[in-house]
């Protein structure tokens, strides 16, 4: 596909967000950001694991990037989040301004993640969900709910685990593209699912 054609693309994925209530893309990195698993243990530059950054989600994050009516976030369970900030300045240099302000919600001492809980708000990705919306509601001034929320994850443990909890979720698969992306969008209803009742 064309350049035009991906910015085209693009533009239609944000958009079918929109219409879907969605106001906050959240990013898995490890096989989502970029085509391989860091492990979190990454030892080389910020430089060369921006050379790995897919291609739909490189024009993907540009487009949100441009925007005020959507933003998004990383969610992961790296330890190396000042090293997924700095690829992602890397590759978007004229909107570092946007991207110092992007959560980054990883697994660090300052960010701990409980591994082993029966807590349904805490299983996968839903604590590093819960610790961007916190991020957004301070930073961003903008009023998001779980429902306003999709998660991007190669794992789809995570995306079921988040939707539990009233999220969106799409699962990203092997050569995946915005095409395929549109495809799982158009399959959510427009219709936002009602809220969990409080226990």
């Amino acid at each position: 596909m064309s350049l035009a054609g991906q910015d085209a693309a693009a533009s239609q994925v944000i958009q079918l967000c929109l219409d879907r209530k969605i106001k906050v893309l959240a990013f898995d990195f490890d096989l989502t950001i970029v085509d391989i698993h860091t492990q979190g243990a990454w030892m080389g530059s910020a430089d060369t694991l921006a050379l790995h950054i897919q291609p739909w989600a490189k024009v993907l994050m540009y487009e949100i990037l441009q925007r005020s009516d959507v933003c998004m976030c990383v969610v992961t369970f790296s330890s190396q989040p000042l090293l997924i900030r700095n690829v992602l300045r890397k590759c978007y240099p004229d909107s570092l301004a946007k991207i110092n302000k992007i959560a980054v919600c990883a697994n660090t001492g300052l960010q701990c993640v409980p591994y082993f809980t029966n807590s349904d708000d805490t299983k996968g990705k839903n604590c590093h969900l819960g610790l961007a919306l916190d991020h957004i509601h301070s930073n961003d001034n903008m009023n998001v709910a779980p429902k306003n929320v999709i998660l991007l994850d190669d794992d789809a443990n995570n995306v079921r685990t988040a939707m539990s909890q009233g999220y969106r979720g799409c699962i990203v698969t092997e050569h995946f593209t915005l095409q395929k992306l549109l495809a799982q969008l158009k399959k959510i209803p427009t219709a936002v699912p009602p809220e969990k009742p409080l226990k």
